[in-house]
């Protein structure tokens, strides 16, 4: 798996704009942007859209299945590798910290590409990594992500439930481009802050 190479700011820019920086600025892939029509950066716009929301939808997944330790399940979304992976870490937490891995939908608070690959093998197959960096608001009892805490700033809550943090989680997703190949992302690798590392 290659070394994830840190995202430089991304702020104010654009969903389908980030893409093409990205994709353009990958050593391996070049994208030849003069033929670019503003309908094609519609349809990246909107392929961007779908990708966080799909993203997102699996992280919830993903983590809901990991608290309550159904990895079995996990076998039709995630590589066989990231499921062994993820199973041997688990053991190692309280069945209260293994609960607290789940990300509710409605605690997501942004989401970032933090690196995107795309790799050639000998026989011409298209493979494209992306990593997603997510914010999110939990109750586990971990220590506070400083990262987070100086890129968010959050009021207390008022009401009895458990004060919540901000933590990020990273979710690398797996794609065949090659023409013909299942068009399905795969969860190749997880982080969770202080939990899943």
């Amino acid at each position: 798996m290659p070394a994830a190479r840190p995202l430089q700011s991304a702020h104010g820019i654009t969903c389908a704009n980030r893409l093409r920086r990205l994709l353009a600025s990958s050593q391996d892939f070049t994208v030849k942007m003069q033929t670019e029509t503003p309908r094609t950066l519609n349809i990246l716009a909107s392929q961007c859209v779908e990708f966080d929301s799909g993203v997102k939808q699996a992280a919830v997944h993903v983590s809901t299945m990991l608290s309550k330790g159904k990895f079995n399940e996990l076998r039709s979304v995630m590589s066989k590798e990231a499921v062994d992976s993820v199973r041997k870490q688990c053991k190692n937490l309280s069945e209260a910290q293994q609960r607290h891995l789940a990300i509710s939908l409605d605690d997501i608070i942004f989401l970032l590409p933090e690196d995107v690959s795309v790799f050639f093998d000998q026989s011409g197959r298209k493979f494209l990594y992306i990593t997603m960096r997510l914010w999110y608001l939990s109750s586990a009892d971990v220590p506070e992500d400083p990262e987070s805490a100086c890129i968010f700033k959050m009021d207390l809550t008022e009401d009895d439930d458990p004060q919540k943090k901000i933590i990020t989680a990273v979710y690398e997703f797996y794609r065949e481009l090659t023409a013909g190949a299942d068009p399905e992302w795969t969860v190749t690798r997880i982080w969770h802050w202080k939990q899943l590392e």
